[in-house]
């Protein structure tokens, strides 16, 4: 499954902002680290994953709205269903509305680095190779 909502704005530019929503884990893996909720927190497998990212996005869309903020072409927003086992029902799609856009922005937390961020990262299909 793949979200896609498009904005028309009366600027130049074309931006994807992109995140996914899946969590894939190996079977049995929540016998061993089950969900629970302790106050205020929750903790489990996948409580983190992209979730960071598309908050990221979803605030990013209601500031530009909040502001009127319309200086793009287009604005694509892509959520991809199934990026943990590299993406074999949406990488097609990704790859062609990537290469639609002058700026894709992909907004996965770093876990490796907290408090920075990312410039880049290897394609999905590089690391899994």
């Amino acid at each position: 499954m793949v979200v896609i909502a498009r904005f028309q704005g009366t600027g130049t530019r074309k931006i994807m902002l992109l995140g996914h929503m899946d969590t894939v884990y190996q079977p049995g893996i929540l016998a061993k680290r089950p969900f629970r909720v302790e106050g205020r927190r929750a903790y489990g497998p996948g409580i983190a994953d992209d979730r960071a990212g598309l908050a990221v996005i979803l605030h990013t869309l209601a500031l530009l709205k909040e502001l009127n903020f319309r200086d793009y072409a287009t604005l694509t927003v892509v959520i991809n269903g199934d990026e943990e086992i590299s993406s074999p029902g949406a990488r097609n799609l990704i790859n062609r509305l990537g290469a639609e856009h002058e700026f894709v922005f992909s907004w996965r937390a770093d876990a490796g680095q907290p408090g920075r961020i990312s410039r880049s990262r290897p394609a999905a299909s590089a690391q899994r190779a």
